[in-house]
């Protein structure tokens, strides 16, 4: 059903097509006999302001779009930074990383977090960041026993941080596998990530 569905929809915008370029082309076609028929000095100077008034509807209608492209763009990153940060702070926290001992999290803490931080990211987070985060929890749903599977793990979590960056302007560039990783797992041994 939605098979037909779809192609009933292509056919009827192929038919939308069909009908705007049979019209283009009987407009184009009268406007250049009523063109025709003027003096050269008159068509030309009626094409030379019909020019100018296209080029600047066009480059207006375009700066109004690319505004309002970037105003949305900078309201959504505006929203986007406070849960990544929010994130970043969690993982400091569950990585012991703070020297504040009543900043470290129990797991009740832990579940409170991971359930806020997963709405919020439905909301705002992108959807390389949303696919990285469900690998991860499908990864931590399974107790990791190995090294091997602790790392695999991490190595998730250092995705999610890359799709963060990525989603937030940054290219990423010259930071290999384990590299971010690194600056807050100082036992992290590289050689083993290739």
């Amino acid at each position: 059903m939605k098979t037909l569905f779809k192609i009933f929809k292509i056919l009827f915008y192929l038919a939308i097509i069909c009908v705007l370029i049979f019209l283009a082309y009987y407009a184009f076609k009268y406007f250049v006999n009523l063109f025709g028929s003027l003096q050269k000095e008159v068509s030309a100077s009626i094409i030379a302001a019909f020019g100018a008034v296209m080029v600047a509807v066009l480059s207006i209608t375009t700066t109004k779009h690319l505004d309002r492209k970037s105003r949305i763009d900078q309201e959504i990153r505006g929203k986007k930074i406070p849960v990544y940060n929010d994130f970043i702070d969690f993982l400091f926290k569950i990585l012991n990383i703070t020297k504040d001992p009543n900043k470290k999290m129990n797991e009740k803490q832990i579940v409170e977090f991971v359930e806020k931080f997963t709405k919020k990211l439905i909301i705002w987070g992108s959807d390389e960041i949303i696919l990285e985060w469900a690998k991860f929890r499908e990864l931590g749903n399974i107790q990791p026993q190995s090294q091997s599977e602790q790392l695999k793990l991490l190595l998730q979590l250092e995705n999610i941080i890359y799709a963060i960056r990525k989603d937030t302007g940054h290219k990423n560039q010259n930071l290999t596998k384990g590299k971010i990783l690194s600056l807050f797992i100082t036992d992290l041994k590289l050689e083993n990530l290739k």
